[in-house]
Formats: structure tokens, C-alpha cells, sequence
């Protein structure tokens, strides 16, 4: 073996330790509790009312953190059921002044990815991009939320992409698929216990507090159709008003055990499509 061949070697064998050993050190030298004191006092500063509490923070490769162990409070929800966060900026992004931090988290049962583009380096300006969203369980999420959707009990699984951006007002898209969805009112109507999807299929708009539903295909076992229209968010989520429009076709089985001729004041057959109306609140909705 030349000399040139053994000096190589070592060369390399040595930068591959260097390496090895700054990761070892990273690791297990990381300050954990003092991140995760920094995280929390700065969620607290600057989060408009949401507390967090982080139990541990780990580098990830090649530079980013992971959290976990985490407990997240909103002035909307006592506990937001998260398994991880973590997150990792594109090195190349800094040097243009305009950071990427790619992020993915495992929260209500299912996943988020996605990526936050600051231009300028102004949080304000912020835009979240390439979102997908999967497997979020509406069970969880129906429990979370139990307060504001008092009597009503919610299963299924929810699936997303879109976009937003926070400037203004703020503003954003998604594309919506809900999969087997069940609604169960705390009392039954008259003979019916529980409504129960295929699928929903969405596209929505969000303007500020403003709900734009586009697009929304309905494929029930007890009935199809088609809505669109608006809400208009407010707090508690129960009191949001609702204007919302579009067509019902009940199923067979549906349309002879129901009286729906009391809510559309007239007569209802099986594959009809009949035009309605839904206004008021999530609380107190009126059809017509």
C-alpha cells in the first residue's frame, strides 16, 4: 500500500471519527431543559393566550428539533392531544433573508406537515405551504371540543393539502376529504340514532373568521347532496352563524321513516333532490 493511499485512508478515517464525535456530542451534551425553558417562556410571551410545556427537545438531523412530551393549552381548548413536534430549517433559505422551516407533528391521532416561509424575516408576512393533513380523528377532536359541540358526538377521519397565509387578515385554501363519518345527536330523532358518510369531499376558502365551503359532495348511507355557502366563526364555536345552501336526496330506507315533509313542507320521495336552505348558528340552525 503507498504512502499516499495510508495518508488518504487516515484522512478520512479521522474526519469520519470528527464527525461521529460531534454528533455524539450534540446528542447527548444538547441542552434540552434550556430549550425547552426558552420555548415555553416565548409561547407565553408572544402566543396570544397559549401556554405550552415541553418535557424534552432533541436536535434532529441535519438542523432542526424535535419536541415531545408536550402539553398544549389554547383559550379554546384545555389540552390539544399532541404526540410531537418537530422542525427543521433550510440552511439555504437564511442566506436569502427568507427562512423555510419545514415542520410535522402527530396531533388528535393523526399527522401535519408543512412548510412555514417568513420573507423578510417579518412572522407577519408568514405563509404556510404544501400543507397535508392525515388521519385526523374526529373522535378525539369531538372530545376536545365537547364543550362547544354540546349533544352531539363525532367519529371519522379527516384528510387535507392547502395553504395560508397570515398576512392582512389572513387568508387560505384546502381541499377536504372526510372518511366515515358518524354523527350521533345525544338524543335520537324519532327512530334515528346516528347519521352515518362514506365520504364528504371539500373545497374551502378562509378569509379571516369567514368559512367559504365550495365544492361539497356529500355521499351518506342515508342521504347525498351537495352544500355551499359560509360561516362566520365566532366563540364559542356553537354560536357561529351559519348560511349555507344546497341539495338533499335521501335514500330509500330514509326517506320512508323520516316525516321530512314537516321540514321541507312537502312531500319527499326516495332520489328527490330537494333544494334547502340552513341559517342561524351550529347551536340553534333553522332550515328552510
Amino acid at each position: 500500500m503507498g504512502i499516499k493511499n495510508i495518508i488518504s485512508r487516515s484522512t478520512f478515517l479521522y474526519a469520519l471519527y470528527s464527525v461521529f464525535s460531534v454528533m455524539f456530542f450534540v446528542w447527548f451534551l444538547f441542552p434540552s431543559e434550556y430549550f425547552a425553558d426558552y420555548i415555553e417562556k416565548s409561547v407565553a410571551a408572544h402566543g396570544r393566550g397559549v401556554l405550552v410545556e415541553v418535557e424534552t427537545v432533541r436536535p434532529s438531523f441535519p438542523v432542526g428539533i424535535k419536541l415531545t412530551g408536550l402539553k398544549i393549552k389554547t383559550p379554546v381548548v384545555e389540552n390539544v392531544p399532541v404526540d410531537y413536534i418537530s422542525a427543521s430549517i433550510d440552511i439555504f433559505s437564511l442566506v436569502k433573508l427568507q427562512p423555510v422551516i419545514s415542520f410535522s407533528a402527530d396531533i388528535f391521532g393523526g399527522t401535519i406537515n408543512g412548510k412555514i416561509k417568513i420573507p423578510d424575516r417579518d412572522i407577519k408576512k408568514s405563509s404556510v405551504d404544501a400543507i397535508v393533513i392525515k388521519g385526523i380523528d374526529l373522535s378525539i377532536c369531538s372530545n376536545v371540543f365537547a364543550s362547544h359541540l354540546p349533544g352531539v358526538g363525532i367519529s371519522g377521519f379527516i384528510d387535507a393539502e392547502g395553504s395560508y397565509v397570515s398576512a392582512g387578515r389572513g387568508h387560505g385554501k384546502i381541499a377536504l376529504t372526510v372518511n366515515q363519518l358518524t354523527v350521533q345527536p345525544e338524543k335520537s330523532i324519532l327512530t334515528l340514532k346516528n347519521l352515518s358518510f362514506k365520504e364528504i369531499t371539500a373545497q374551502v376558502e378562509i378569509k379571516n373568521k369567514r368559512i367559504q365551503i365550495e365544492n361539497c359532495d356529500i355521499d351518506g348511507n342515508e342521504f347525498d347532496g351537495n352544500v355551499k355557502g359560509s360561516v362566520i366563526v365566532k366563540y364559542p364555536y356553537n354560536k357561529s352563524v351559519l348560511r349555507l345552501s344546497g341539495k338533499f336526496i335521501p335514500e330509500k330506507e330514509f326517506a320512508e321513516k323520516m316525516p321530512l315533509e314537516l321540514v321541507f313542507k312537502k312531500k319527499v320521495n326516495a332520489g328527490d333532490e330537494v333544494p334547502f336552505k340552513i341559517s342561524g348558528t351550529i347551536k340553534k340552525p333553522r332550515f328552510r
